[in-house]
């Protein structure tokens, strides 16, 4: 059985240096190989760490992306190599929310990303002069109509649904990890109601990212939290093994040790 997991949390939460520990593991105790897609750099401080710079390149592959064109087409490369048991990692999968919305934008209405914002920004100062203010509120970034928004779905599914819940899961038994970004719910942005499931608020005082129903994609949620100079996980959801309490990890601990005394099981050998 493959591993879906998701990682959420703030920056500096514990999410890359819990990958981290999953995937010393894989490299020493297993044949396995990951490939890491990074959305940003929060994985860069670990690359040198003597139990991983020797495999880069032949069992730990790294793909910096910045786009989500690179993205979509590291993806497809990726996807054509990934053998049985292997590990994916894409770090700030909400990052390609946001992308694929500028992939979409720019294409329909043909011109380069890098003009996009300033092409809605025109948009709204013409609007203000010819309606007022109140007509402000009708074009944002995501002026888009159904018909784009279908491409932005197929787009953004396309990767982050096809990595979770495609064939690399279910033929080759791939273990995907997701991270998001999460923050505390007074910085962030409205979602979409109390059936969201990146709002947190309640319950952690925390938001997710990105798009709506892309974390509901893994088996395993875990939110990420400091606390008090360590890190802590909640179990948000676990289909497997059901929902866990908070979990102290001190700093200098395994988060792979601590994790899987919680769930009494080898995650790394399980496949």
């Amino acid at each position: 059985m493959s591993e879906l997991l998701a990682f959420s949390g703030d920056t500096g939460a514990g999410k890359t240096r819990s990958i981290f520990s999953i995937i010393e593991a894989v490299l020493r105790d297993t044949d396995k190989k990951v490939h890491y897609i990074a959305l940003d750099r929060g994985h860069q401080r670990f690359l040198k760490r003597p139990t991983i710079a020797p495999h880069l390149g032949t069992r730990l592959f790294i793909y910096n992306v910045r786009d989500f064109i690179a993205l979509r087409d590291t993806y497809r490369a990726v996807k054509q190599v990934l053998e049985f048991g292997d590990w994916l990692v894409i770090e700030r999968v909400d990052l390609a929310w946001d992308w694929v919305q500028d992939y979409v934008g720019a294409s329909v209405n043909q011109m380069d990303e890098d003009n996009l914002d300033q092409m809605f920004l025109e948009k709204r100062i013409k609007q203000k002069i010819e309606k007022g203010r109140e007509a402000l509120k009708t074009v944002t970034q995501n002026d888009y109509n159904p018909l784009d928004w279908s491409l932005i779905r197929s787009n953004y599914n396309g990767i982050v649904k096809d990595a979770y819940d495609g064939d690399n899961s279910t033929v080759k038994d791939i273990n995907v990890i997701m991270t998001f970004w999460a923050l505390p719910s007074g910085d962030q942005y409205d979602t979409g109601g109390d059936d969201d499931p990146r709002d947190l608020s309640k319950e952690y005082g925390m938001v997710i990212k990105g798009e709506k129903k892309t974390i509901g994609y893994a088996e395993t949620h875990l939110l990420f939290r400091q606390f008090r100079g360590n890190y802590v996980f909640d179990t948000i959801k676990d289909r497997e093994r059901g929902k866990g309490v908070k979990q102290v990890v001190a700093e200098d601990a395994s988060f792979l040790d601590v994790y899987q005394g919680i769930v009494q099981e080898d995650i790394i050998n399980a496949t």
